[in-house]
Order: C-alpha cells, then structure tokens, then sequence
C-alpha cells in the first residue's frame, strides 16, 4: 500500500521525541505568526472545535535533563489524537519551507 501512495504527494512520519517536537514547535510557531487560525469553540459549538481547543491547553513541554528537546505528551488521562492530526496537517506549511508546492485534494499540481 505504502508503493501506491509514494508518488510525491504522501510522505509517512513516525512520531518520535524529536520529530513530535518538531511538529509541536511548527504548529506552535504558525499559531504565534496568525497563520493558522483555531475557531472558538463558544462561538462555534461544533465538537470537534470544543476537542480541539481541550487537547491544545493539555499539551505540555517536559524537559529532562540536559536535553534541549523536550517530550511532548498531554495531561494524564488525557488525548492529543486531534492535535497531532493538526499538527501533522500543518508539515505542509512548514514555517521556512519554500511555497512553490501546489495541491488541490484530487492529488494533482495546481
């Protein structure tokens, strides 16, 4: 499956210290620059919204030792499945990366 899938378009992640905080930071950086807006889950009683907006506030940093990375974990009992989906959506839009990319959902350049 993952041959019919590589053709440009999808490139798999595994979520690791480091590549969890890398997505963390961008998401983290997208937010702070107003390019990614989150909707306000009073205003906007969806679900999904109200999800949203509970899984980022239970997001927290942990650093251990000397470690300059830290780990990224949500609050015991709690979920970050949203989140990460969030976060793993917004790689496209890395803050740095060159915009010359174009998609539209059917797969094709645009």
């Amino acid at each position: 499956m993952k041959e019919k899938l590589s053709h440009g378009l999808v490139e798999g992640i595994t979520f690791t210290k480091n590549s969890k905080s890398d997505m963390f930071h961008n998401l983290k950086l997208l937010m702070q620059q107003g390019k990614l807006k989150i909707p306000d889950y009073i205003q906007n009683p969806d679900t999904r919204c109200k999800k949203l907006f509970y899984q980022l506030l239970s997001i927290q940093q942990v650093f251990k030792g000397d470690s300059e990375i830290p780990n990224i974990r949500h609050e015991e009992g709690g979920h970050d499945d949203v989140v990460c989906a969030l976060a793993l959506a917004c790689l496209f839009w890395r803050v740095g990366r060159p915009k010359s990319r174009g998609y539209h959902l059917g797969g094709g350049r645009i």
